[in-house]
């Protein structure tokens, strides 16, 4: 190659990775095999389980790159069916995640994460910063509770808290959480 030829593909690979690190941020998981496409309508496509995520949690509206209004923490995750109806959602399409598919969207800025096992653990290690999520697919993440997954673990249920990205059981005790909605395939 001549140089100038060189100095083109240096210029040029320079520039996609300087848009894939402003597109998809610093963390690699989501810039990874390209597993999220932006829908038009509030809504990423999750290639790797073959879902629909709302990117506000329930509650809020997606306009203008951000979610608005307030999120909806309901008291227990069995009793989603007449909340989805009050906000305009079919009870047949959309539906709470996994506990698997919800804990997939923790992302850590540490770039470091203790294991998921049986439900519980996956959080953030080391200096990170808060929501452990790519803010860039789902913007405004609410921190101050979890969110819920349908997974049943001892009689309650499996949820994932972006605060830090810890996932496990959660009971009655703790008090209402967040939804985000799914649809599609179930994994689990």
């Amino acid at each position: 190659m001549l140089p100038i030829e060189i100095m083109k593909s240096f210029f040029e690979k320079v520039v996609f990775t300087i848009f894939l690190t402003a597109f998809f941020g610093s963390n690699s998981q989501s810039a990874e095999g390209y597993r999220f496409i932006v829908g038009e309508n509030g809504t990423v496509l999750d290639k790797k389980f073959n879902v629909v995520w709302k990117r506000c949690a329930l509650g809020q509206q997606y306009k203008n790159s951000k979610c608005v209004g307030s999120a909806k923490k309901i008291d227990m995750a069995m009793e989603t069916g007449s909340l989805f109806k009050r906000y305009g959602y079919k009870v047949d399409e959309w539906r709470l995640p996994t506990a698997t598919e919800l804990a997939s969207l923790v992302e850590c800025t540490s770039g470091e994460k203790s294991t998921l096992s049986y439900g519980e653990g996956g959080q953030c290690l080391g200096e990170f910063m808060a929501p452990t999520t790519n803010t860039a697919l789902f913007p405004d993440t609410p921190t101050d509770a979890a969110f819920w997954s349908s997974t049943i673990c001892g009689g309650f249920s499996l949820a994932t808290n972006f605060t830090d990205g810890w996932s496990g059981c959660y009971t009655l005790n703790d008090g209402p959480q967040y939804v985000r909605l799914v649809k599609g395939s179930e994994n689990e």
